[in-house]
């Protein structure tokens, strides 16, 4: 049987993830994606996935290492979040990481995606940060 974290590994020029390492120690992941031309993304990377383990957040690991990848993929940036008011803390992180990034270059809205969950989609430029 395939599992869908398949798909992470067979297309090496599509979709990069990643482990996300502090003290030593594997403290969670990420994984990004090239952006089909036909897909509903206006982007040319989309970060499908963030998580690191409850022990070491608010310490600024995330956000360090996001934008690490935000600059090692030059172009055009769309980043998703959750709009409900349970999710206030990362929508928090995403508006202060995305903020500090681009020096306050960006755009951000919510929308309702086709499977109906409404997010907040953040929309910028790595390459004139």
């Amino acid at each position: 049987m395939c599992d869908k974290r398949d798909r992470w590994i067979q297309h090496p020029d599509e979709l990069f993830p990643y482990i996300i390492y502090a003290f030593d120690r594997p403290v969670g992941y990420m994984l990004v994606a090239k952006v089909k031309k036909d897909a509903f993304e206006k982007a040319d990377y989309y970060l499908n996935a963030l998580f690191v383990i409850s022990s070491v957040r608010r310490k600024g690991i995330a956000s360090k290492v996001v934008k690490q990848i935000f600059d090692s993929y030059e172009g055009k940036w769309e980043v998703h979040t959750n709009a409900s008011y349970r999710n206030i803390s990362t929508q928090k992180f995403w508006n202060k990481t995305i903020q500090e990034y681009t020096d306050n270059n960006f755009i951000h809205y919510q929308d309702k995606m086709p499977d109906g969950d409404e997010v907040i989609i953040y929309r910028f430029n790595s390459t004139n940060k």
